[in-house]
């Protein structure tokens, strides 16, 4: 696991998801795991 979470928290952001919908807000966590990435935004995990 590669942990992101200090690198990249409190940016604002935007990710494309599943099905062409957006969501925005504050990055919380990202890590990867085995290459696959684990994203929450405003405290709420989406990916």
């Amino acid at each position: 696991m590669e942990d992101y979470t200090n690198k990249y928290k409190g940016e604002q952001c935007e990710i494309a998801l599943f099905g062409g919908e957006y969501q925005e807000g504050v990055l919380t966590a990202y890590c990867s795991i085995e290459d696959v990435p684990h994203v929450e935004l405003n405290g709420h995990i989406l990916i």
